[in-house]
């Protein structure tokens, strides 16, 4: 199912993967970020896993990547049957280099449902969806996700939102700062009006074992503070200034992270 926007991806993740290999950072450049989408995933997981007890457990990634968050799965559940589905070769690729054991890997188009299995317990995503750059192909991508799941199975969502967008825009115009926070060009932020259609398939929201701001004020202060009082000459990125009050401060503050944490069980 080729689409005019393909080329705009398989392009960037086509440099993406030659710069960053099997690193953390091929999809996210900010280590505090990554790291905390990766525990948020294991928390889920170990949570799922402790209530459904006996028979293995399925674990799908629509849009694996690189493999690492497959990897690290396996590090801490080395018990659940791990399966990958990604749509550029390059990243494919590297993914298959780990040889990640009981770990099945696809290279196929999450839009198309030929390419997914069926009766799967427990489906991530993390900025894949948004990585789909057609609202009528994100709720197929979507729809796909609940045709895969099985009946209270769990589908835990990292993806960015467009509503805290502009607000983390707003902030950084009170504070006198002229450019605006765009989205990447190979991205389509979904919005809170997706959540209604999403439940009409079935995936329901139900609450998760972090908020779904749980970034807030981590954005608030690297991309708000840090930004406003960051002297001429000054370290732009990932400076001390930024994580100590990224730890000074409660998680949480505000609605100033796009990137939005969500669980959805399918009823």
């Amino acid at each position: 199912m080729q689409k005019d926007y393909d080329k705009i991806l398989f392009d960037h993740y086509q440099r993406v993967a030659k710069l960053n290999g099997l690193a953390g950072t091929c999809s996210m450049e900010d280590p505090y970020i990554r790291e905390s989408e990766t525990n948020f995933f294991l928390k889920e997981i170990d949570r799922f896993c402790a209530q459904n007890t006996g028979a293995p457990l399925t674990l799908l990634d629509v849009g694996c990547g690189n493999g690492y968050l497959l990897n690290r799965i396996r590090e801490r559940f080395p018990e659940i049957k791990l399966l990958g589905l990604e749509f550029v070769p390059e990243l494919f690729e590297l993914a298959l280099s780990r040889a990640i054991t009981n770990c099945t890997l696809a290279l196929g188009d999450a839009r198309e449902l030929s390419f997914f299995p069926s009766n799967v317990d427990l489906i991530v995503t993390e900025r894949s969806v948004i990585n789909v750059m057609n609202r009528q192909d994100q709720l197929l991508l979507l729809q796909n996700i609940a045709s895969t799941l099985r009946p209270d199975g769990l589908y835990i969502q990292v993806e960015s939102y467009r509503e805290p967008l502009d607000l983390l825009n707003q902030a950084r115009r009170e504070m006198v700062i002229t450019d605006e926070i765009e989205e990447s060009g190979h991205n389509l932020y979904l919005s809170e009006n997706i959540i209604a259609p999403m439940a009409q398939m079935g995936l329901v929201e139900v609450e998760a074992t972090y908020p779904p701001n749980y970034l807030s004020t981590h954005f608030y202060v690297s991309r708000v503070f840090h930004k406003a009082v960051l002297p001429k000459g000054g370290k732009v990125k990932y400076s001390l200034f930024a994580e100590f009050f990224r730890e000074a401060l409660p998680a949480a503050v505000g609605n100033f992270s796009p990137i939005l944490f969500r669980v959805f069980k399918k009823s």
